[in-house]
């Protein structure tokens, strides 16, 4: 069974057109924040994948290749999320999604945290659609 695992939802409620990086820490840009409204969660040490409605692939755009039963419930819209075995296993999600050869019982252990929903929109109603 697929575990998707919803973390955090970075979520504009408008088209987001590319994956967030946090590329600049300044501690002065939060220090007057009020992030009550925010949904946060722990760094998960695992490998991010983008899901393009189609395939995963890696920031640098390499295909992450999958076995079927892991992406057959993915949906048909694209996501940004984060593939994590356990604290302290990088090394096997970063070998694992490299390789050619699937290694099935390892990747019944992988879930898929999703970070962000890259097309998630506001309807009429105010509610949030994808």
């Amino acid at each position: 069974m697929i575990k998707i695992i919803f973390t955090a939802c970075f979520i504009s409620f408008s088209f987001a057109s590319e994956i967030l990086l946090l590329s600049k820490f300044h501690m002065e840009d939060f220090k007057n924040k009020n992030f009550n409204d925010y949904l946060m969660s722990e760094k998960l040490d695992g490998v991010r994948g983008i899901w393009n409605g189609s395939y995963l692939h890696t920031r640098q755009n390499q295909t992450i290749k999958t076995p079927s039963f892991f992406i057959k419930n993915f949906p048909p819209f694209a996501l940004d999320g984060e593939l994590w075995i356990r604290r302290n296993q990088f090394d096997a999600i970063s070998s694992l999604i490299r390789s050619d050869n699937a290694n099935i019982k390892l990747w019944k252990r992988v879930t898929y945290n999703i970070l962000m929903c890259l097309m998630l929109v506001r309807n009429s109603n105010s509610s949030l659609v994808l």
